[in-house]
């Protein structure tokens, strides 16, 4: 199987033997490389990874520490995933070797060299039973491939200048398209286009999964993705019940082994939940938070639906209560701001609610404060468009991030999911939270 890649890619021109007849000048590298097998892939089940980032001795430098990286041009996943619960047919496909179609200049191949054996079954020191290749093409692994890729999707899809070829890059994270639409029509014409865009730098995009079974019909067979649940950017979304949930983190399960903060510390790290959504159940007690919801109102009716939540733990220096929701505010706003930017959506008011009179009180005041709620109080008063109102503790939905419970009670916690009650009525049913300005 391995060797099968090694074959493929060469019949491809994607690797070549380097001709030992010729002598170059330059830098030669050598890169070490492994295998990684996802079985649950349906177009490669192995990936060849090179660890560029390997030094022969501790004194050496790697090949990456001597690459420049390039600029960071991957889009905000947290908002990525926030615009792709928006759509109503939702879409997401993936670039098949995407670092592998991008093209390698013959003056920087001979750094990108790695060894392999012909025979296995064959000694290893024999001199005829050992190939050298080198790469045509950006090596996965290296530093600047993210960029490269990157720049070269990007530049290709601005050419075009039309609306779908703008909604996919801005829906493309590394090799992955999450994106969506709000009619079949709609779908079918990006599928097609996208496609169509695609194919004209070589580059195949399968891997085709909707929520919508009429669509995945019109999927062509060698396009679509034969599995229910799919990962969509380190989520699982289940395209049957149009669910998404994160991966379970895997839990040391020995009786002997005791409980240390490193322990927990790794336990907690390695639960990939960017949305903030399970962060009841992941910091528990001693925490302040916010959560921000999407009320939406139209003649169907009125819904309001948990799209972003933080929780911070507090810090170890102590704090009033009241300082402490202030902070809890101060994050809010911010949350709030970043949020309106990620959903590039025409939302007609902003609001932000504590359960604190004090803090309420605090923003209001035109006295002289402590230096603590001015440097709070600046921050919120630069955003004036949003209204701040006051919410008695028990509506607060970010109490049950603050307070922590466990994951069974926050599956069933409808007020953590679309906040208070009267937050899913109509606008002129809120009850009034002016807090006796």
């Amino acid at each position: 199987m391995y060797g099968d890649v090694i074959d493929e890619q060469l019949k491809k021109g994607i690797i070549e033997e380097v001709d030992k007849r010729i002598t170059r000048a330059g830098l030669i590298h050598y890169i070490p490389h492994h295998a990684v097998v996802t079985p649950t892939k349906s177009t490669t089940k192995l990936r060849i990874v090179y660890d560029a980032s390997a030094r022969a001795k501790q004194s050496d430098r790697s090949l990456n520490e001597n690459l420049y990286r390039g600029p960071v041009m991957l889009h905000d996943l947290c908002g990525m995933l926030m615009r792709f619960r928006l759509h109503k047919i939702a879409l997401v496909a993936d670039i098949e070797k995407a670092f592998l179609q991008i093209g390698l200049q013959p003056i920087d191949r001979d750094v990108t060299r790695f060894l392999w054996i012909k025979d296995f079954n064959k000694p290893v020191t024999e001199k005829d039973n050992i190939t050298e290749y080198r790469f045509c093409r950006v090596p996965f692994g290296v530093i600047s491939s993210p960029f490269l890729l990157g720049a070269t999707v990007e530049y290709h899809l601005e050419s075009f200048g039309t609306q779908i070829a703008e909604k996919i890059k801005n829906d493309i994270y590394v090799d992955n398209l999450v994106t969506g639409t709000e009619t079949i029509s709609e779908a079918i014409n990006m599928y097609q286009e996208g496609k169509s865009m695609f194919d004209e730098i070589s580059m195949n995009l399968p891997e085709w999964i909707t929520n919508d079974e009429q669509f995945n019909a019109f999927i062509q067979n060698k396009d679509r993705a034969n599995h229910r649940v799919m990962k969509v950017l380190g989520h699982n979304w289940d395209t049957e019940t149009d669910e998404l949930s994160i991966k379970s983190s895997v839990m040391v399960q020995d009786t002997e082994m005791k409980e240390t903060k490193r322990s927990v510390l790794k336990t907690v790290a390695s639960i990939f939940d960017p949305l903030g959504s399970y962060s009841p159940t992941i910091l528990q007690a001693k925490a302040y938070s916010c959560c921000v919801y999407l009320h939406q109102e139209n003649s169907c009716g009125t819904k309001a639906e948990l799209i972003f939540a933080k929780a911070r733990l507090a810090p170890v220096k102590k704090l009033t209560i009241p300082k402490l929701e202030l902070m809890a505010v101060l994050i809010g706003v911010r949350c709030l701001q970043f949020v309106i930017k990620q959903l590039r959506l025409d939302l007609d008011q902003y609001f932000l609610w504590t359960d604190s009179q004090c803090v309420l009180h605090w923003i209001r005041s035109k006295k002289d404060i402590g230096i603590h709620q001015k440097q709070s109080n600046r921050n919120q008063h630069t955003h004036k468009d949003i209204t701040f109102g006051y919410v008695t503790t028990s509506e607060n939905p970010a109490g049950v991030a603050s307070r922590g419970v466990n994951i069974d009670t926050l599956q069933n916690s409808d007020i953590w999911w679309h906040g208070p009650k009267w937050l899913s009525l109509v606008k002129s049913e809120w009850p009034h939270s002016d807090c006796g300005e």
